[in-house]
């Protein structure tokens, strides 16, 4: 009738005005900016051996699928030349490969992060995602209610949100020694990336490509540079190493100070784990000495170090915003919570997580102050409620003691157990031989839907934090993969590896 016809045409002037809002004044499709990118040749995954694997989002999502690179390309590099989009009537002709020009400083990024972002055609843009997976899903409930049907099937939900999950390689950067550290900002707008030779490399990462910006030599390195951190003000960096002394510097070099953030002396103390507090004020650290401590930037003072375990803290913490609560997670297989306000005399934990059989190697915490995940080198990770957390602390498991992950492995060992408070496991990646990262993704494009971490298999896995389920499985690396972080507005995932490659991964969809 004429009233539902009506209601059709403003939603589709809705959905048109809604596309010329997305493109910015003097981005009209078909136009391009920025400088010829540089890349390697490769694209999906280099190497004979390596492998791309999606699995299925949730229930109804995409197929499972397990393919050699070479098959990948092949598919992509179709005699008909085109991709077929499954919402779509007509074929769309695929773009052209990106031509092989390697450069070490130059790093750009093409895809819905590079410059500019979906600017061929009309019907591609409206198609391709956003930097926003809501945005998506409502922009495909809109085209839904101007079908036959007016609700998301649970495939459309899983595209959508596979759309935003950076499981495709599309570049990489060669640096001259082992990367230890590879970390956004948390606005997103510089990346930095350590290195074994003492050199920290910084680039602008404000456009979607990473431009050169600065290197700084980092002092009293002792065989590298095991930790870094931004301030949330976006002033200063801290790193670490083995060293009496952490160093804050200006991301301009102008500035460089050691900071004493420990009384013990000892030349071979290490602080394998440094974080600013939300207000960039205070530097939390965790040491080999079994201790966490407080370093107050402001007035250039310690104000505050505990006894916290039986053996090394690997990783510390500050919980949501609130930097009187903070947790630390050990070799000795424990994740102990503190409350600055309680500790006295005689410290001791509010609450304590235990369950994995040997060592933690890393934490992260959402961004509402309730949840965090601990990356153990019994090859799992677990997700925490912390308002479930144990009161009384439990004893270390015995293989604790004992466990050596740089020469033993912990595959036949038990995995982590039924325990209080834990919500999920992850597990499928391994982590050996170093500390290696694992880390919510960002609430602003993914709603930390998803758990991203390294592995000593050289591979990138993404879980799903719901489901438990994994979602991707890429191997780029020929040695471990230590770090890896996602960009905080756009689908954009850097790895850093111990073959010296930083790794560039996108959505698959940006490649076709």
């Amino acid at each position: 009738d004429d009233s539902s016809r009506a209601e059709m045409d403003s939603e589709r002037q809705e959905a048109t005005d809604e596309e010329r809002e997305e493109t910015p004044p003097g981005e009209e499709p078909g136009s391009q900016q920025g400088e010829p990118m540089a890349w390697e040749e490769g694209s999906v995954a280099s190497g004979s051996e390596e492998s791309v694997v999606l699995t299925t989002i949730g229930s109804g999502g995409m197929l499972d699928a397990e393919q050699d690179s070479d098959d990948a390309l092949q598919e992509v590099d179709g005699s008909a030349g085109t991709w077929r989009s499954l919402s779509a009537r007509h074929s769309t002709p695929m773009r052209p490969r990106i031509h092989v020009e390697p450069d070490d400083d130059i790093f750009q990024a093409p895809g819905p992060w590079g410059a500019p972002m979906w600017r061929h055609t009309t019907r591609e843009r409206l198609c391709a995602p956003s930097t926003n997976v809501i945005h998506t899903l409502r922009r495909r409930q809109r085209q839904r209610r101007m079908g036959a049907t007016s609700f998301l099937s649970p495939s459309d939900i899983a595209g959508a949100m596979a759309a935003h999950v950076p499981s495709a390689v599309n570049g990489r950067m060669r640096l001259a020694s082992r990367v230890f550290c590879g970390k956004f900002s948390q606005n997103g707008r510089v990346f930095v990336a350590s290195e074994t030779n003492g050199y920290m490399r910084i680039y602008d990462s404000s456009t979607g490509v990473l431009q050169p910006r600065n290197v700084i030599t980092a002092r009293d390195v002792g065989w590298a540079i095991v930790d870094t951190a931004y301030s949330p003000d976006d002033q200063f960096l801290v790193y670490s190493s083995w060293s009496p002394h952490i160093h804050l510097v200006t991301l301009d070099g102008a500035t460089h100070e050691a900071l004493e953030y420990s009384h013990h002396t000892d030349a071979w103390l290490c602080a394998f784990s440094v974080v600013f507090s939300h207000d960039s004020r205070e530097v939390l650290c965790g040491t080999n000495q079994n201790t966490i401590s407080v370093y107050d930037v402001v007035r250039d003072e310690l104000v505050l170090e505990v006894p916290a375990h039986q053996n090394d803290v690997n990783a510390v913490a500050f919980m949501g915003g609130d930097a009187n609560l903070l947790c630390s997670g050990s070799d000795d297989a424990l994740c102990k919570v503190w409350d600055r306000r309680l500790l006295g005399s005689n410290p001791q934990p509010v609450g304590c997580f235990a369950g994995h059989a040997v060592g933690i190697a890393y934490i992260d915490t959402m961004e509402d102050g309730r949840y965090l995940l601990t990356q153990s080198k019994d090859h799992s990770i677990a997700l925490w409620d912390l308002r479930q957390m144990q009161t009384q602390v439990a004893a270390p498991p015995r293989l604790a003691e004992i466990f050596d992950y740089r020469i033993m492995d912990a595959a036949a060992m038990p995995r982590l157990s039924a325990a209080q408070g834990l919500v999920r496991t992850y597990t499928g990646h391994k982590v050996q031989r170093t500390l290696i990262r694992a880390r919510f993704s960002p609430r602003e494009t993914t709603g930390q839907q998803y758990i991203a971490t390294g592995s000593a298999d050289g591979a990138v896995y993404i879980y799903d934090v719901l489901t438990g389920e994994r979602v991707s499985r890429v191997r780029v690396h020929d040695d471990v993969c230590r770090d890896v972080t996602w960009h905080p507005d756009r689908p954009w995932i850097l790895s850093s590896g111990w073959d010296g490659n930083v790794i560039s991964h996108s959505p698959i969809d940006s490649l076709l």
